[in-house]
């Protein structure tokens, strides 16, 4: 069995924002837009403790919270700490999964000492990463991913939850369903409105209709709360797919000028995360948000794959040039690269081909999952065995199994 942590640094724009400036400690502190118009990226718990959290509009925070310090956010210090962490932590353990710029996933199977508690080892790696580092994180240890980060939202902030075969069950069923990890915003309240309130609510369901109607919800989930989902973790999932910025305007305006300055810090930001990352891209993408709330988003791709601000920016201003309506009023831009790679590496393009992956366990989107690193033989009429050998062949490791084969390979 597993041993898989998840590790979340608590509420880290807004403590990089207090390391920086000690001054700002004790205050109710927000990180996000500073426009009336704009939203919270995260906050304190000071701030949390009046209702300003993730996701609400910067009036709604200010309504809430008459004292509250909004900070545009140092997105590249951000980035700066979050790769000096990882990089710590990927000096000790050689299985890291960064899933984002404040949380990941770390296999310990092999690391945690015989000699004392996995208990004591995880908060002597807590302390360590805040004597070396003043970032708080909260810990969770559990034998699957989704159990593990399950854990580590239990307890905020500096908290430690371990999850086990035999307790586990116990402690999930009493959670309330809007914590169930995978669960959005949006499918919550629904299950609320089913009567619904607790997760021993819906895993232990006994009305079949209810379940039925549920489908792949219901699904989904029983396959988590029974440690049946991943614990693989995987360190080529760590880089970025895409990395962009984006930033509501506090009126909307058409000044070229104004919208250029805007696109060229955001360049600099996805310049400075992609080079952190060592990553080049292939396509430049400019997102445009119209005082009607219109969202529009156009793509160039290079000829060669860059993470230059100077050609990130040309790029950009050169889709705004040919596509931006003259007059029209915009409410936000942003801008992207995407189609990624490691620096130096050959690109390879991308295919229509799809398949979905079995093997995962939660909901997705249809054709949400997609093999990259492919080149398709169009008009090809060779059989199935000869394409998925070639496929494979394609591929650092066969992954493409006929179905008669599955079982086998699956044992």
């Amino acid at each position: 069995m597993r041993k898989i942590v998840h590790l979340d640094f608590n509420y880290f724009f807004v403590q990089v924002e207090e390391n920086l400036n000690p001054n700002l400690k004790g205050k109710p502190l927000a990180v996000g837009s500073v426009t009336s118009r704009g939203v919270i990226s995260t906050s304190n718990y000071l701030a949390r403790s009046f209702g300003v959290k993730s996701g609400i509009a910067v009036s709604e925070a200010r309504r809430l919270c008459k004292d509250l310090l909004i900070l545009e956010g140092s997105y590249r210090q951000y980035s700066k700490i979050s790769n000096r962490i990882f990089s710590y932590l990927r000096s000790l353990f050689p299985l890291v999964e960064q899933m984002g710029i404040d949380e990941g996933f770390i296999d310990v199977t092999d690391y945690l000492s015989d000699k004392i508690s996995d208990y004591d080892s995880l908060r002597d790696l807590q302390f360590a990463i805040f004597n070396k580092f003043s970032i708080k994180c909260s810990i969770g240890l559990s034998f699957t991913k989704f159990l593990a980060k399950m854990d580590s939202d239990m307890e905020k902030p500096l908290g430690l939850t371990i999850l086990t075969k035999e307790n586990y069950k116990q402690k999930l069923a009493k959670l309330p369903i809007k914590d169930f990890f995978g669960i959005g915003k949006k499918t919550y309240p629904r299950l609320e409105k089913l009567n619904i309130k607790t997760i021993g609510d819906l895993v232990y369901c006994k009305d079949m209709n209810l379940i039925k109607s549920l489908g792949n919800i219901y699904t989904y989930c029983m396959e988590c709360f029974n440690g049946l989902t991943s614990d693989i973790v995987n360190i080529e999932s760590s880089l970025p797919k895409s990395c962009s910025a984006s930033r509501t305007f506090s009126n909307d305006t058409n000044d070229y000028e104004e919208i250029k300055a805007c696109l060229l810090e955001q360049a600099r930001q996805v310049s400075d995360e992609l080079k952190s990352y060592d990553l080049v891209g292939k396509t430049v993408v400019l997102t445009l948000r119209d005082s009607n709330f219109e969202t529009h988003s156009k793509r160039i791709t290079v000829n060669d794959p860059t993470n230059d601000v100077d050609e990130i920016l040309s790029y950009g201003m050169k889709i705004f040039d040919s596509f931006a309506k003259e007059g029209v009023l915009l409410r936000l831009v942003g801008i992207g690269v995407d189609n990624l790679i490691k620096k130096g590496q050959k690109y390879i393009e991308k295919t229509d081909f799809v398949q979905n992956n079995i093997f995962d366990n939660s909901p997705k989107e249809q054709n949400s999952c997609t093999i990259d690193d492919i080149q398709i033989v169009e008009n090809s009429k060779k059989t199935v065995d000869e394409l998925v050998e070639m496929f494979n062949n394609q591929l650092s490791s066969p992954i493409l199994f006929k179905g008669n084969k599955l079982n086998k390979k699956t044992e």
